[in-house]
């Protein structure tokens, strides 16, 4: 398993743990939220210089990537109450 594929696991590891669930079972899967190929692809093809961040949401989680040692996985951030 290259580092890109690396990336990606993670990435749904992590947020499985985080609801408590099989990664298998995460649905919508990871690629309904990003390109997992194009995902895979940044990370896989060269080392990162630590510069190279993406960051999306999925499953209501603010992911954010920097490779595959650098995945945080938070909560997002609430869109503040508006009504009046």
């Amino acid at each position: 398993m290259d580092s890109g594929e690396m990336v990606v696991r993670a990435v749904v590891d992590r947020v499985a743990a985080r609801e408590g669930v099989d990664p298998v079972s995460l649905d919508p899967p990871l690629h309904a939220a990003i390109d997992t190929d194009a995902l895979s692809t940044l990370f896989g093809s060269q080392e990162t210089d630590g510069e190279t961040v993406v960051q999306f949401t999925y499953q209501g989680y603010r992911i954010t990537v920097g490779g595959p040692e650098s995945i945080r996985v938070s909560d997002p951030i609430q869109e503040p109450d508006t009504a009046l």
